[in-house]
């Protein structure tokens, strides 16, 4: 079933974020190889002196950026199972030339572990630097972090792109995958919708699945427990048998989600 899990965090120098190393982790690089679950890596838009080892450009932000600045942005985002593996790339392809096009540099990594169901969970990840290319000043990794220099640009980095600091921001990109992703689904010829507002939102009386740390969806791939494990299993399965009954579950659903309720 599709779902519309997308979220957007920052790497924040202050928080102690490290770009080279969230890039190591999400490229499965060194120690993170053994996850075994990359499906594809783009990289696009960097400079010069980090074409040929995107991981460059991180290190140097780690370095040059200032103590209090945003390393890098990511944006995280799960892939509809019903598509193809190459309908997804082409997808998530076509959102990021939309969103980011070749005003900064990022890099476009698509994963697809086993989920707890047994199934695929392929998702993607963006992580992009803020800065901005628009003005097309070559600048060394020395120069590229600096402060701006809206007089002489070539004197100071790259700017910060102001529309990711906007509060609208997070909203309008959901919106746009969205339609984005609807609009990949119905081109396949596929029945199903997602949508970005809360369920509440939506006017749906479901019960929304409490977020999942590492441990926890550690414990539910070896079979082990916790209050919360058990109601994300029982309203997954809620949502397994909506998908397979259509109209006819409403009574069932309705049984399922008391009981998922006594866990709470």
């Amino acid at each position: 079933m599709a779902i519309s899990h997308f979220r957007v965090k920052g790497g924040s120098k202050a928080k102690g974020a490290s770009g080279r190393e969230n890039f190591r982790y999400l490229c499965r690089e060194g120690k993170y190889q053994q996850r075994n679950d990359l499906v594809e890596v783009i990289h696009k838009n960097y400079p010069a002196w980090a074409k040929e080892d995107p991981k460059q450009f991180w290190q140097a932000a780690d370095i040059y950026e200032r103590a209090n600045a945003r390393v890098y942005t990511e944006l995280e985002i799960a892939l509809p199972r019903e598509l193809s593996q190459s309908q997804q790339q082409r997808l998530i392809n076509d959102f990021v030339k939309q969103e980011i096009g070749d005003r900064h540099p990022y890099t476009l990594v698509l994963h697809c572990p086993q989920s707890l169901d047994g199934g695929r969970n392929p998702h993607a990840h963006i992580m992009m630097s803020e800065r901005s290319l628009v003005d097309g000043v070559a600048r060394e990794k020395e120069t590229f972090f600096k402060r701006a220099n809206s007089k002489y640009p070539e004197r100071g980095g790259a700017a910060k792109d102001p529309d990711w600091n906007r509060k609208e921001k997070v909203a309008e990109l959901r919106n746009s995958w969205e339609k984005a992703i609807n609009l990949s689904l119905k081109r396949a010829g596929i029945d199903a919708v997602i949508s970005m507002n809360s369920l509440a939102e939506q006017g749906i009386e479901r019960i929304p699945e409490p977020k999942l740390g590492a441990a926890q969806t550690a414990m539910m791939r070896q079979g082990k427990h916790n209050d919360n494990t058990l109601l994300v299993q029982s309203l997954r399965t809620v949502r397994n048998i909506e998908a397979s009954l259509g109209g006819v579950q409403k009574e069932i659903t309705e049984t399922i989600q008391d009981l998922a309720r006594d866990v709470v």
